[in-house]
């Protein structure tokens, strides 16, 4: 069965409950409601899932909702509620990670990687991460960690979990300033190149999303106060990433100045514009976020 408050907190409707039912303005994109005319229902005599708004005189079921307000076809739509919005009895899901061997999936990080408080990592990693502002808290939150001997060694490790707590992928930088500056799995090590650092901690009850290129950018727009954020890495854009961004009503696209960081911003703006309000924060030329004094970038995202 589909839970009728997972749906909405996913597609970012902001609704209140009353017996068996939920209302809201309509959340659909060409209806400017402006009064709370649209309902679901969640139990009791009417048809679970059903939806109908008085004012457009539009209606259906989850999947034509979630279909309807993110832009995609009925069987993608199935899939993204089937995914995200079943009801289970299981305990959610910690948000934070807490110990990096232990996270569920199959995949797994390469060995070598140690994950212990700030105070205790080796002088040059932790010289680097705090060079870069990434505070105690973060590494705790973010199950952050870093190697020394292996395949990662002289990096620092973000690992990449998903909504379910769910171990995918990381991405690993230098700390020695080695000319290749990050590496990410290799063919066959089973990660998932889809995957969004920061996904792990998204409140689908917050409508705004930070997006930025890397981990350590994301971490900064997170330190003025963004709940959600989602670093996308690497050059390659998916399907997969824009669907799961889809929930969020405001997208704050916070890359580089760059060509790279442009084109990026474009690809979210012709992927996510339909439904989301997507705004490119401006990031000075030669900055990213996390080059920026902390009080510039708040101004800066608040501004947005």
């Amino acid at each position: 069965m589909i839970s009728i408050p997972k749906l909405l907190a996913a597609l970012g409707i902001d609704a209140r409950h009353r017996g068996n039912e939920w209302s809201a303005s309509c959340p659909l994109p060409d209806h400017d409601d402006r009064s709370p005319s649209w309902s679901i229902h969640d139990g009791g005599e009417g048809a679970h899932g059903s939806w109908y708004c008085f004012g457009c005189g539009e209606g259906g079921g989850p999947v034509e909702l979630a279909a309807a307000i993110i832009g995609i076809t009925d069987g993608s739509a199935r899939e993204w509620v089937a995914e995200r919005c079943t009801a289970t009895d299981e305990a959610p899901q910690p948000r934070r990670v807490e110990v990096i061997a232990h996270l569920s999936g199959t995949f797994r990080l390469p060995d070598g990687v140690v994950r212990r408080p700030l105070a205790r990592w080796v002088t040059p990693a932790r010289r680097y991460v705090e060079s870069r502002g990434i505070t105690d808290e973060q590494i705790e939150r973010w199950g952050i960690g870093y190697a020394v001997d292996g395949r990662l060694g002289g990096r620092v490790v973000f690992p990449i979990v998903d909504e379910r707590g769910t171990l995918r992928s990381y991405t690993a930088r230098t700390f020695t300033d080695s000319e290749l500056r990050y590496l990410t799995p290799k063919q066959g090590e089973g990660a998932n190149a889809d995957a969004i650092f920061g996904a792990q901690c998204w409140n689908r009850r917050r409508a705004s999303v930070v997006v930025t290129e890397g981990a350590i950018d994301a971490l900064a727009c997170e330190r003025t106060g963004a709940e959600c954020v989602a670093a996308l890495g690497g050059s390659r854009r998916s399907p997969d990433q824009f669907l799961a961004l889809s929930g969020f009503k405001r997208v704050l696209v916070a890359t580089d100045s760059d060509e790279a960081g442009t084109r990026i911003a474009a690809e979210l703006v012709a992927a996510l514009g339909r439904w989301s309000d997507v705004r490119r924060v401006a990031i000075p030329p030669g900055d990213d976020a996390a080059s920026m004094p902390r009080a510039a970038l708040e101004a800066l995202l608040g501004a947005a």
